[in-house]
Formats: structure tokens, sequence, C-alpha cells
């Protein structure tokens, strides 16, 4: 097994450091009735601790706080993220018409999320929070690493990049998505530029599998029809295109070679003309087919230039981040001791994190990292943030640890637990017992 062991030698100049950030909003007061929890809290702390037993109220509690800051529930119905109300109606307490959840900040600033009868969702924050321990798992657990890990960590830890314009085996088509891309986030600089390329460019490529896909499924029913059922669809397609015609909209304006409006206004009218070939009352089907065959292909080929693109990108922001491995390393290992610190292993261009040379063995270990990675990012971060840790059966070790992390760094972090953890109250915390109605 390597390890990446950097020389110093192609050390940037400007090194991330944390910004600790001393203004840095957390929520002050908490009003919410969500799931009938009836909770009015007032002057809590950067960070809180909430205690009570299974189905005694901490989800919900931490559902509103997340509703009001960010408008949004995090694993909320087995999903990740939750905004619809059709989800959220469950948190509507029995009998009521309103839910609501208001947070006051320290600063006075006032975020609120609300719901009336079967209507929309209502929120208002000036600037929403962002939720970082569900954006550090995302990126940092599970597969495939490298495509969620490398966007993630040079957006919150690399200060600069420099976007190249190519390289020795990029091909003309390519290169002439990549410039698209590039000039539609020209306003991005550096290392944000590659993400927003990157993320685009991915996004672009999932469209245009999907409606290749569609259009290979129409070619071949198509293909079996008979003049009374092709007719019907043929016109559907011509509407469909003629709209994109009309509008002088193509359908891919970045990395479309051939789906330029001129293109498809020639074969919307071959398709006509298609439609309008009957002998004999039977049906001629040639341009309807090579019609949607050359979508097919020109969907195909659009696809791969921007998987291209996602890929010289991710290369790109593969290379800075190595740039910059020790001095993320230190900053993350500055929230965790000795005995927990991590490392990256970077072999076959596979990256992984590793805890004393090892990958985390416990659940409990993959918590402490990602919550460790969070509160780093927190402290570079220009919007406000929360960190929650996912509820678990924590021994005291790894509560203390979690605690530690969560008081060093600048983001407002809850963090849930059964029962109240034995030794001393931090001054530092806040402690809200649901089983009790207390809060000190």
């Amino acid at each position: 097994m390597s390890y990446y062991n950097h020389d110093g030698g192609d050390t940037p100049a400007t090194t991330p450091t944390p910004s600790r950030r001393a203004d840095m909003q957390y929520p002050k007061n908490l009003c919410t009735n969500i799931k009938g929890i009836e909770a009015d809290l007032e002057g809590l702390k950067k960070n809180v601790l909430v205690i009570g037993p299974n189905g005694g109220g901490k989800t919900a509690m931490l559902h509103a706080l997340q509703l009001a800051l960010s408008g949004a529930a995090r694993d909320f119905a087995g999903r990740d993220e939750v905004k619809l109300a059709a989800a959220l109606h469950s948190l509507k307490p029995e009998g009521a018409e309103v839910v609501v959840s208001t947070v006051t900040l320290d600063d006075g600033a006032v975020a609120e999320w609300g719901m009336n009868g079967a209507g929309k969702p209502r929120y208002d924050n000036p600037v929403p929070f962002r939720m970082l321990y569900e954006e550090a798992e995302a990126a940092l657990v599970g597969t495939n690493i490298k495509g969620r890990a490398l966007p993630w960590l040079c957006a919150n830890f690399v200060p600069a990049a420099v976007v190249r314009a190519t390289r020795p085996d990029m091909d003309e088509a390519t290169l002439k998505a990549l410039v698209a891309y590039r000039d539609q986030h020209q306003d991005k600089p550096g290392t944000s530029g590659l993400v927003a390329i990157y993320n685009h460019a991915k996004k672009d490529a999932a469209a245009h599998k999907r409606q290749g896909k569609s259009y290979a499924q129409a070619y071949e029913v198509l293909k079996s029809l008979d003049v009374d059922q092709a007719v019907p669809i043929l016109t559907s397609i011509l509407a469909l295109t003629g709209f994109q015609v009309m509008r002088e909209n193509p359908i891919c304006g970045v990395c479309a070679q051939d789906a330029d409006l001129p293109t498809f206004t020639e074969r919307m009218d071959q398709a006509k003309a298609g439609l309008a070939t009957r002998q004999g009352g039977t049906w001629v089907p040639k341009h309807l087919t090579d019609h949607l065959q050359q979508l097919v292909n020109d969907h195909t080929a659009q696809a791969a230039h921007a998987e291209a693109v996602a890929e010289v990108v991710l290369e790109w922001m593969d290379a800075a981040l190595q740039a910059y491995i020790p001095q993320l390393v230190e900053l993350v290992n500055s929230y965790l001791p000795e005995t927990h610190t991590i490392s990256f292993d970077i072999e076959n261009k596979r990256w992984r994190i590793l805890r004393l040379g090892v990958e985390a063995s416990s659940g409990a270990e993959t918590v402490i990292t990602v919550t460790a990675f969070a509160a780093a990012a927190a402290d570079r971060s220009q919007q406000p943030c929360l960190i929650v840790p996912p509820d678990r059966a924590y021994d005291g070790n790894s509560i203390r640890l979690l605690m530690d992390i969560l008081g060093k760094s600048q983001a407002a972090g809850w963090l849930q637990l059964i029962s109240r953890p034995k030794g001393r109250t931090r001054k530092d915390w806040s402690y809200l017992d649901l089983d009790s109605r207390t809060l000190d």
C-alpha cells in the first residue's frame, strides 16, 4: 500500500489556513410545534446537547431546526433531503391547522418555516445555513469517493487552481465543449470554477443519456407500428422539435455539435415530408426512423463529450488537491486527538481516507472523522453552518471527542444522545433534556 508523502517541493505559496470567523451566526431561540413538541427555547448556546429516549422528540426537534435554517428536513422519511409539502405534512400536530418553526439567531435575525392546511411550505431565511455534516458524509462516505470527494474537498479547502486550456490527448470536440463550459462559469474563479464546470458537465451527461434512451425506445417502437399508430406519434415528435426551433432553443447549447437550430430545422422539415409520404395507405417510415436515429446519435455523442469534460476537470481537481494535502490533513487533524488522526491513501488514483493507517472500523469512528472534516470546512465557509452528527449509541469516549470537535468549530453544533453523558457539565454547551423538559 502506498501513501502520499508530500516532500514540500510543490507546496503552494498560499496555504489553506482556517479563517476562524468569530461572527458566524448560530441559533439562539427556537419556537416550534412540529410533531406536537410545543418547544419555546430561549438563550441557546452555539452548541446544544439534545437528550431524550428513542421516540422522545429528538429527531422532530432537529427537523424543526433544519427546516427553519435551510428550508429542508434531512434524513426524513427514508430520504436525504425533503422540501415538498406532501412528505412534510406528517410533521403537523394532530388537530392543528398550522405547523411552524421559528429560529432567532444570535445577531437578532429571524429564520422561519411554516405550512398551513394543504398549502405549500413557506420559508423565509435571509442567509440559509449549510448542513455540513450531511455535505461531508455525502462526499466522503461510500463508493466512488473520488467522484464525490474531490469536488467537495476542492471547493472547501483549495483556495486557488489554474484551469488549463487543453491537454495532449484531448480531442477537438471535448476541447470545444470544455471552452463552452468555461465561458459559462467564467464568473467563478479558480477552484470554484472547476467544481461548477464538473457539476454542470455531469448533470448534462446524465440528461443526454436519459434523452437518448427515450429516443432509442421511441425508435424501436415506431419501427414496429403501422400507419395509424405511427402518424400521431410522429406528429407529437414534430411538435416537440418545432417548439425548440420556434423558441430558438437547441437541446444543448453547451456541448452539442450538430444540435444547432439550422440542423434541427432541416431535420424537422425532412420528418414533415416523411409524415406526408403515404402511398396506397401504407406508411413509409424512413424519414422518421432516420430522424430518431440521428437524435439518438446526437445525444449519445453529447453525453460522451460532457463526461469527457467531467473526467478532465476531475483530473485537474485531483492535481490541485494533492498539492494541498499536507495543509488539509493538518487542518482536519487539528480537531482530532493523536489517537484519531487521519491521512490520505492514493493508490492507482483511488482516494481513501485513513485513520491511523487503516480505514475506519466502526460507525462511531466514521462519524468522528466526518465531523472533523465538517468542522474544518465550517472554518473556511462564508455561509453560516450547522453540524449535526447522526443519532448513534456512542460510548463515553466518542461523545467526548464529538463534543470537543464541535466545541472548537465556528459552526453551530447539535448532538443527540439517549442519556446525559457522565462527567462535568460543559459551560459552552446547552443541555436540552426532552424527558424532564429542562434547558440548562
